[in-house]
């Protein structure tokens, strides 16, 4: 299923830009700014979500490997002071293009150390633009996202990502 929706994504992808480039070639702007706006509607749909698990994997990794340093309080994480009883934050984030649409957590941040509410508007305002674009569930998938994120997102310690 997965190998499909790529497939699907790219020849949407493929499709828009076509459309994009014929418009420039004909002089005809008629399609010219719509193609482009699903165009990266697509783009962001497929690419925000593995952007943030990356992050989020890198993070987990990063307490994985400094488990020790994290026990002892000793540990710093671009800056942050990081132990056991750190609290760190997830958003939910709803992405939508036609038919095809997914929510997905962004990476980890940590409160009291980054702005947390900024990130929590940030994405609260990404999936009210174009979270609910698809059907027949990425309303209800923005919904969820909007619950979870202006409640301030999924908390958890570090000491609860431990494996």
């Amino acid at each position: 299923m997965k190998k499909f929706i790529n497939f699907y994504l790219i020849f949407l992808l493929f499709l828009n830009i076509f459309v994009f480039v014929n418009s420039i070639v004909e002089e005809n702007t008629e399609y010219l700014g719509s193609s482009f706006a699903v165009a990266c509607l697509i783009l962001a749909t497929y690419y925000i979500p593995k952007i943030e698990q990356k992050k989020a994997d890198e993070f987990i990794k990063w307490i994985n490997n400094n488990k020790e340093t994290i026990e002892k309080g000793e540990a710093y994480y671009y800056g942050a002071r990081i132990s056991p009883d750190t609290e760190v934050v997830r958003f939910q984030v709803s992405l939508a293009c036609l038919v095809f649409y997914t929510k997905a957590k962004t990476r980890y941040y940590i409160r009291w150390h980054e702005y947390t509410n900024i990130f929590s508007f940030k994405y609260t305002m990404i999936s009210l633009l174009i979270g609910w674009l698809g059907l027949p569930f990425a309303p209800i998938y923005t919904l969820q996202s909007l619950f979870i994120n202006i409640k301030g997102g999924d908390k958890t310690t570090i000491r609860e990502l431990f494996k």
